[in-house]
C-alpha cells in the first residue's frame, strides 16, 4: 500500500480505506472503565484526557501535530437548542466549562501551546450537520461550519499557532 497525501483533494475521502481497522461491535468504550478508576487518585495526581491530536506527516513521512481538539456534542434537548442552532448562552456555558469549572480547557491550551500549535473547542450536532469551531489559543469563535466546511478545515489545517 502507498503513502497517502491526507491533505490533497484527492484525498477527502480516503476515510473507507481505514473504516474496517475502527470497527468493532457496538459503540463500547474500551477505555471506560479505566478512566473512571484513574480518576480515584488523590494527592495531586491529576489527569485529563485531550480528544483529538490532528496530525499531519511531511515529505518524509515524519508526524507533526498541527491542532488540538476538544470535542463536545450539542445536547438535543429543544429547551438548548437542540433541533435549531443553539443560543449564545449555550456556548457561554460550554466555554464556562471548559475555562472555569474543569482543567480540561486549560490542559489542552497548556498541550497546544507547548506543541506550538492550535487548539479548538469543537462543538457538534449529533447528526454532523454543523460544528462550531472555538479557538481556545486567543478566544476566537463561535465559528459555524457544515459537515463539507468542517471536513475542509480539518483536511487543510498545517499547524502553527
Amino acid at each position: 500500500m502507498g503513502k497517502t497525501d491526507w491533505g490533497s483533494k484527492d484525498s477527502l475521502d480516503d476515510s473507507t480505506q481505514y473504516r474496517e481497522k475502527w470497527k468493532r461491535e457496538g459503540d463500547e468504550d474500551r477505555t471506560a472503565a479505566y478512566q473512571r478508576w484513574r480518576r480515584l487518585f488523590k494527592h495531586g495526581a491529576y489527569v485529563t484526557d485531550i480528544d483529538q491530536i490532528e496530525y499531519r506527516r511531511d515529505n518524509e513521512g515524519a508526524i507533526y501535530p498541527v491542532a488540538t481538539l476538544e470535542l463536545t456534542r450539542i445536547d438535543p434537548d429543544p429547551r438548548y437548542g437542540g433541533a435549531a442552532d443553539p443560543s449564545p448562552g449555550y456556548f457561554a456555558s460550554i466555554l464556562k466549562r471548559y475555562k472555569e469549572r474543569d482543567d480540561q480547557g486549560q490542559t489542552a491550551k497548556t498541550w497546544a501551546w507547548l506543541l506550538g500549535i492550535p487548539c479548538y473547542i469543537v462543538a457538534y450536532k449529533a447528526d454532523l450537520s454543523a460544528f462550531w469551531l472555538y479557538r481556545l489559543n486567543d478566544d476566537k469563535g463561535w465559528v459555524r461550519k457544515s459537515a463539507d466546511e468542517y471536513k475542509r478545515f480539518i483536511i487543510d489545517m498545517r499547524g502553527g499557532r
